[in-house]
C-alpha cells in the first residue's frame, strides 16, 4: 500500500481506484493531510472511528483530533516530521473519541510525493485496537493475579513445559533449591529433580506421568537438587496444563521439603 500512497495527490479524485477502495474499508480510518498539516479527505471509518463527519474536520488542522489533549500541536508537528522525513511515522497508543470515550489505536503517517518527486502532504492510516489491547490487559491481570497466588503458596511450586523445560520456580521452591527461576529458566527439569522410578523410564516418560497428575511420596521418591551440591528429600504432586485447544502445556508441581521429617522416621525406625 505505501507505494500507491506515496505517489497520490494531496486530495482524493473521487473516481481515483485507490479514492474508491478507501470509501468502502471499514476497518481502517484513511484520511489525507496536506503541506500546512490541514486534513483534506475524511473516509467513512474515520468518521465512525473517531465521531467527526467529514464536513466537521475538513480543511481544519490535524490538531482538531486531539481536543484536551495539552501539546496537541507539538505532538502533531513531531508526528508529521517524523513521517516527512523518514517516509512513514507509526506509534501505537490512547486516543479520545469526540464523545470523550478512548480507543486503543495502531496508528501510521505516511509522506506523499508528487509525481516530481516533491513532499505533497501526508496519508493517516488508523486502526482501531481497542479489543484487542483489553484482552491483553485482562490477560497480563490475570497472570498478575496468578503470580500474586503463586508467590503467596507456602509450599514449592515448579513449572515445567511439555518438553521438559523448567519455566517457573515461586519463592518457596527459590528457597528450598538456592537457584532463582532466572538461573533455571529453559533448563532441564532433571537438572533439578531427580524422579523415582525404573532405570530405563526416559524423560519424555516421566513428563507424560506427570501431565497425568502424577504423585510423588515415599512410594516413588523424588530427590531436588540443591544449588550448593547438596539433595534435599520431597514429597509432591504434578498437576497437567493445558493449552486453549486441549493440547499438553507441561505441568505444575508442588512439593515440599520432607528430608527432616524422612530423617526422623527413619531414626526412630532405627531405634525400634
Amino acid at each position: 500500500m505505501e507505494s500507491q500512497v506515496n505517489h497520490l495527490p494531496s486530495q482524493f479524485d473521487p473516481d481515483h481506484p485507490f479514492a474508491v477502495m478507501v470509501e468502502r474499508v471499514r476497518e481502517y480510518a484513511i484520511f489525507l493531510i496536506d503541506r500546512d498539516g490541514c486534513i483534506s479527505s475524511w473516509n467513512p471509518a474515520a468518521a465512525e472511528m473517531k465521531g467527526y463527519e467529514a464536513e466537521e474536520v475538513l480543511g481544519r488542522p490535524l490538531e482538531v483530533l486531539y481536543p484536551d489533549a495539552a501539546d496537541g500541536k507539538g505532538a502533531v508537528k513531531h508526528n508529521l516530521d517524523a513521517a516527512r522525513r523518514d517516509g512513514t511515522y507509526t506509534e501505537e497508543g490512547w486516543r479520545r473519541k469526540r464523545d470523550g470515550s478512548m480507543s486503543w489505536a495502531l496508528v501510521e503517517i505516511i509522506s506523499i510525493k508528487d509525481a516530481s518527486g516533491a513532499h505533497s502532504g501526508y496519508c493517516k492510516i488508523t486502526k482501531d485496537l481497542t479489543l484487542r489491547k483489553n484482552l491483553q490487559d485482562e490477560l497480563q491481570r490475570e497472570k498478575d493475579r496468578a503470580q500474586v497466588t503463586l508467590n503467596a503458596i507456602g509450599d514449592a511450586v515448579l513449572s515445567v513445559d511439555a518438553d521438559g523445560r523448567i519455566e517457573f520456580l515461586n519463592p518457596t521452591a527459590e528457597q528450598i533449591s538456592g537457584w532463582t527461576t532466572d538461573e533455571v529458566r529453559g533448563r532441564d527439569f532433571s537438572e533439578l529433580l531427580i524422579l523415582g522410578g525404573t532405570p530405563d523410564e526416559t524423560q519424555l516418560t516421566v513428563i507424560a506421568q506427570l501431565c497425568q497428575g502424577q504423585v510423588f511420596s515415599e512410594a516413588r521418591p523424588a530427590v531436588l537438587k540443591t544449588r550448593n551440591g547438596g539433595h534435599c528429600l520431597i514429597d509432591g504432586v504434578a498437576a497437567p496444563m493445558h493449552t486453549a485447544s486441549g493440547e499438553d502445556a507441561g505441568c505444575v508441581i508442588v512439593f515440599r521439603d520432607v528430608t527432616k521429617m524422612r530423617e526422623y522416621l527413619a531414626a526412630l525406625t532405627h531405634q525400634a
